[in-house]
This record gives C-alpha cells, sequence and structure tokens, in this order.
C-alpha cells in the first residue's frame, strides 16, 4: 500500500496537534496536585441563602483561567486511494501460437518428373585464325617466267609480255580497251605497258626503265565496298611499288593507299596503307603479308562508309579508321573518290628505305589485276547522286557494316599482334604525342 507525500504530512499535522492537547492536560492537572492551591467551598442552602466560605488562593500566581474547551480536531480529509500500480508489461514480442497444421490435400493427378530438357548450346564463336606458318625462306619458285624481256619497242617498252592467265596466250600491249575493263575502267598513263589476258578477264601493267603504268574507273564513288583481285610482280621485286587505291585526285584530295613493296628474292612482301584527308598523309601503317602474293591471285577491298573504312586482306581487316568528333578532321566523306591501279618506281625509298635498289636486268616487272567488285554509290553526272542522300539504304552503310563482327575483330588483333611492321601511331619520332584518331580507331576502343 502505498501512501502520498501530502497524506503523510496531514497525519503528522493531526498528531502533533492531539499530542499537544494532551500535555496541556496533563499540565494542569498536576499543578492542580501540587497543593499550592485551598479550595474550601461549602454551599448551604438555608431559606435559599448562599454563603460563600473564604477562598484562600497562593499570593505567588493568579489562578488559572477556566479550562477552554479544546478545539474540534481539524478535518483531515481521507486520503485518496493508493495509486494502483501499473500492471507488468507485456513480454516483447509474445510468439504466436503455432497454425494448426492442416495437411493439405493431395493432388488428384500427381504431375509426372519435368522432362529435363538440356540448355542451348552457347553462341557459336569462331576462335582467331590459327597462326599461319611464316613465309618459308626461300619462297617457293614463282610459275615461269621469262627469263629476258622480248625486244623493245619504239616507245622502249616490251612489245609483248607473257599472259598470266589460264589461257596461257599473249597479251599486246596497249590493248586494254579489249578486257572486261573497259566498261568501268579506262587507262590512266601509259596504255601502251598494259594488255587484256585471260580472255579478256584481267589486265596486266608492268613497269620497265621507262615507265610504269596504271588505270581508273570511269566514275567516282561516294561510299560502298571496292575490291580487287591482284598478283604481285614475282622474282626479284626491290624498288617496285604495285598499288590498289582510291583517290579524288583533284586539290584538297582524299586517298585510301594500298602500296605493295617490292622486296629481294626470298623476304616477304610489305603492304603500306596510308589516309590522306584534305592533303594531309603521313598515316603509314605496314604489314607483312602471310602469303605468297605472287603465286596466286588476292582480294585486296576497302569498306567505306560514313562511320568507318575498313582495309581488307582476303576477307581478313588488317586496318579500321573510324569517324567520330575526334577524327573528323582526318576522315575522307566529303569528296567521291575513283578506283586506281599502277606499278612505278619507287627504288629511292620502297624497299629498306632505298638502301636496296632495283635491278632493272629483270624488267619488265609484271602485275595481274582481275576486276572483282564494285558495290557503291556511283557519282555521275549529278552533282550530289539520290545514293548519297540516301546511302542509310545501301547494306554498306548500315549499322551492321559501321563496325565488325567479333570474327573480324579477333583476327584483325592476331595480323596487329603478328604482322604489323611498323605503326605511324608508335613512332615518336614523327609524332609525340600520337595523332588524335590513335586513340579511337581500335574496333574495340
Amino acid at each position: 500500500m502505498q501512501i502520498s507525500f501530502k497524506n503523510m504530512c496531514l497525519v503528522v499535522l493531526f498528531c502533533t496537534l492531539v499530542l499537544s492537547e494532551s500535555m496541556q492536560i496533563r499540565a494542569v492537572s498536576a499543578r492542580k496536585r501540587s497543593g499550592h492551591l485551598t479550595h474550601k467551598h461549602t454551599h448551604h442552602t438555608k431559606g435559599h441563602h448562599l454563603i460563600h466560605h473564604h477562598h484562600t488562593l497562593p499570593t505567588s500566581s493568579p489562578p488559572p483561567p477556566p479550562h477552554p474547551s479544546p478545539p474540534p480536531p481539524p478535518h483531515i480529509p481521507s486520503p485518496p486511494p493508493p495509486h494502483p500500480s501499473p500492471p507488468p508489461p507485456p513480454p516483447p514480442h509474445p510468439s504466436p501460437p503455432p497454425p494448426p497444421h492442416i495437411p493439405s490435400p493431395p493432388p488428384p493427378h500427381p504431375s509426372p518428373p519435368p522432362t529435363y530438357i538440356p540448355p542451348p548450346p552457347p553462341p557459336h564463336i569462331s576462335p582467331p585464325p590459327p597462326p599461319p606458318p611464316p613465309p618459308p625462306s626461300p619462297l617457293p619458285s614463282p610459275p615461269p617466267t621469262p627469263q629476258a624481256p622480248p625486244p623493245s619497242n619504239a616507245s622502249g617498252g616490251p612489245s609483248s609480255v607473257t599472259g598470266e592467265g589460264s589461257d596461257g596466250g599473249t597479251c599486246t600491249p596497249g590493248s586494254f580497251s579489249s578486257s572486261s575493263f573497259k566498261d568501268k575502267y579506262s587507262i590512266l598513263f601509259s596504255g601502251d605497258h598494259a594488255c587484256a589476258t585471260n580472255f579478256g578477264n584481267a589486265v596486266n601493267i608492268w613497269l620497265d626503265k621507262t615507265t610504269g603504268c596504271g588505270f581508273t574507273s570511269s566514275h567516282p564513288y561516294m561510299f560502298g565496298y571496292f575490291s580487287m583481285k591482284l598478283k604481285l610482280v614475282a622474282g626479284n621485286s626491290a624498288g617496285v611499288v604495285t598499288t590498289f587505291y582510291m583517290s579524288s585526285m583533284f586539290k584538297n584530295h582524299d586517298e585510301l593507299d594500298m602500296e605493295f613493296l617490292g622486296n629481294v628474292s626470298g623476304e616477304p612482301y610489305i603492304l603500306q596503307t596510308n589516309i590522306y584527308s584534305h592533303d594531309v598523309g603521313g598515316r603509314e601503317q605496314r604489314i607483312l603479308l602471310w602469303f605468297d602474293p605472287t603465286a596466286n591471285y588476292h582480294t585486296y577491298a576497302f569498306l567505306w562508309n560514313s562511320r568507318q573504312i575498313v582495309f581488307y586482306v582476303d576477307d581478313v581487316p588488317i586496318r579500321v579508321h573510324r569517324y567520330n568528333n575526334i577524327t573528323a578532321n582526318m576522315y575522307p566523306n566529303s569528296k567521291p573518290m575513283y578506283l586506281l591501279t599502277s606499278i612505278w618506281d619507287g627504288e629511292n625509298w620502297a624497299t629498306r628505305g632505298g638502301l636496296v635498289k632495283t635491278n632493272w636486268s629483270t624488267a619488265p616487272f609484271v602485275a595481274s589485276y582481275i576486276q572483282n567488285s564494285v558495290d557503291g554509290c556511283e557519282w555521275d553526272k549529278n552533282p550530289f547522286p539520290d545514293c548519297v542522300s540516301k546511302t542509310w539504304q545501301n547494306w554498306w552503310d548500315q549499322p551492321k557494316a559501321w563496325n565488325l563482327t567479333q570474327t573480324e575483330r579477333q583476327k584483325l588483333e592476331f595480323v596487329r599482334d603478328n604482322y604489323f611492321v611498323y605503326d605511324y601511331c608508335k613512332d615518336p619520332k614523327r609524332y609525340s604525342p600520337p595523332p588524335p584518331e590513335c586513340a579511337v580507331n581500335l574496333p574495340w576502343a
């Protein structure tokens, strides 16, 4: 039982008053018994006369006043009932009783066990091509060729050159117009150093001491896929440069180059690629070819669209040049370009920087071309062909052609790791720091 502080104070006050009153009563009683007061009081009631006897009081103190009646005790309210103690708190988290277990009814028809379905095989990604064997040293002997050039004509060139085609015949100088090239190509220079062969399906051009030769497409093109089959000069070709390239050919020209640099017998050919934009070049890369390019025809191609330029050798990408805000100033996309071929004398630089000169005793140096594919937007007399404004309608400028496939990336990386012999991006003597496009021209960058 609990009593509040206020109630306790009231109880103590009450007890104090009662005790004080009791002590006063005891004090008066004690004085009466002390004998200082003699009180003789006789009442006579005869004949209605009241006789008062004399009272002798002590002189020391007056008689005490009559004892007043004690005041009524103060009203002390009953203390309120004690505050009940709060009930004990409930347990923190009473666990509910577990629900009664109600067994699930058995299924009317038990399902059969699921049939195992094997996961689908992962998508096939062709591995990178196996490392081709290094060119043997010396290279396999090329097909038989004349040991000496035939007698020269008045122009100083050969009067005939053994044909390179399957017909095994000879070609007559100046017979380019008899070839299948005549519909889309024309002679660029020195037509007497070109001839049709292989039933008109191939054209041979050659270099001698007097001149080389070249031919060009009749129309320029703006974007597309362009390829040519080419068989290079056999034997000792040091100093000889054979080409397949694209060029706008005029002031502030753009150009995409493939230049095959001849070498002494037994040494591999070097393919040099280059890019020009607004007359600015100097973007050379060089690779060794992983086959003998003099034994058979091989395919060399350009894919050129609004997003990337890819150089191919037998469908293997060997170089990528991509368009973005960094490479915009070095990306040819404003001028149509012609397709061109040529053979000419580069002995001052082509082989070991000009240290190895051309052996003219083995001239003429013959290269053979077979027309393969021209699939692009032909820039005819219309100043702005419809195919240029709708380039996205062509397969060669759609999203699939804007990036290399995974397999192509693996092939390009393999070529870069095994056959690159020079890259302007890694030549600090020429470029420090490297040109900006070097950071973005890898297809996975």
